[in-house]
């Protein structure tokens, strides 16, 4: 059963269940995983994750 996640960045939320292959990203940091709905949300993530909580 899949579940509702949300981009870290802009906060689109999407279904996790198919969403790896549709194109959405996630990145595992400190324990945590963070979901992304695009490249450049996983980019903006990763210039500052302390400013969306990572």
């Amino acid at each position: 059963m899949s579940h509702e996640v949300t981009c870290a960045v802009c906060g689109t939320a999407f279904e996790e269940e198919g969403a790896v292959e549709l194109g959405a990203l996630r990145v595992a940091r400190k324990g945590r995983i963070f979901w992304f709905c695009s490249p450049p949300c996983e980019k903006e993530f990763q210039r500052d994750p302390e400013a969306y909580g990572g």
